[in-house]
């Protein structure tokens, strides 16, 4: 059995805002994500 491939891998808009609130200097996990995008 396989899983379908996932076209988008973005972040979702609303989690992206509240990590941000969370960590407002920002977090390496979210710099990486920023940088790698769909790699990451």
């Amino acid at each position: 059995m396989s899983f379908p491939l996932q076209e988008d891998f973005s972040i979702a808009d609303e989690t992206r805002r509240v990590a941000l609130a969370v960590f407002p200097k920002g977090r390496a996990f979210l710099r990486i994500a920023d940088a790698l995008g769909c790699v990451y």
